[in-house]
């Protein structure tokens, strides 16, 4: 949210522009530098004690704050502008048995949010546009209290993005030109690396009672990335006439290749596979 500037909401019949957006497209356009430094600086921090409590199930307490600080700026006046920001999310749940009240465990999850971009305009007819942005965030166990301590699991997600964006005007016609990639992780551990995956149940019926999921542990590992390459130009040509309106006229064509790694791994001498 610190690095947004403008945000659209685009559903029903989608533009062909906006290839894959079957009924809801988010546009996003991002905060750029100006010839004016400008920045700012946010915290934000709210636990149990000051929300109201929950008379009709039992309250898990927490804890979380949101802090960010952004930049923006002139590196060249007129020519060369630099925006960027820095956030980091973190909340701790505690956990607790929904029967007995009694604590099980403590829930982190931590997010941190890096964006940096900057924007070059060497003629005021030519822009180009370098951005990055990541988005790590590690979640130490599960909130759910039917999960117990010995089966949980930590996840690990998110990725790098970058982007390089160059748009030409030229009198009533603007191309444009752009390179994306994305290296992503959607990964999920054993919360406690000592219990091992020694006792399994699939499809048992009836549905094992607590004692019997007490036993053994999650020994296995899920790692997966999802990368994306993808490379795109565009063109409009804006047409007035005299008699039949103002028109946009407009044309393009997309690349994008994805990758998708998955390493399944179970606890173990041989570490199978």
């Amino acid at each position: 949210s610190e690095i947004i500037q403008e945000q659209q909401i685009l559903t029903g019949g989608i533009p062909a522009e906006y290839a894959g957006g079957s009924g809801l497209v988010s546009k996003v356009i991002t905060k750029s530098g100006s010839n004016d430094f400008h920045g700012s600086v946010n915290y934000y921090f709210q636990n149990d004690s000051l929300v109201a409590d929950n008379k009709h199930n039992t309250s898990s307490g927490f804890s979380a704050y949101d802090a960010a600080v952004t930049l923006g700026g002139p590196i060249i006046k007129e020519k060369l502008w630099f925006f960027s920001s820095y956030q980091k999310k973190s909340r701790d749940t505690d956990v607790t048995n929904a029967t007995t009240g009694e604590a099980m465990r403590t829930v982190n999850r931590d997010d941190k949010l890096g964006f940096a971009k900057i924007t070059w305009q060497p003629t005021e007819n030519d822009r180009l546009v370098a951005s990055f942005f990541n988005d790590p965030a590690t979640i130490s166990g599960s909130t759910s209290a039917t999960t117990l301590n010995n089966r949980d699991q930590r996840q690990v997600q998110g990725g790098d993005n970058y982007k390089l964006d160059y748009t030409r005007d030229m009198g009533d016609l603007r191309v444009n030109a752009y390179a994306f990639r994305h290296e992503g992780e959607l990964s999920t551990y054993a919360a406690d690396l000592s219990t091992r995956n020694d006792v399994a149940f699939r499809n048992a019926s009836p549905a094992p009672t607590t004692a019997m999921r007490s036993q053994g542990g999650t020994g296995s590992a899920l790692a997966t990335s999802r990368n994306r390459d993808e490379i795109g130009f565009s063109g409009e040509y804006f047409l007035e006439t005299a008699s039949m309106g103002t028109h946009t006229i407009k044309s393009g064509f997309s690349i994008s290749e994805n990758e998708y790694v998955e390493d399944s791994i179970v606890t173990g001498p041989d570490k199978a596979r």
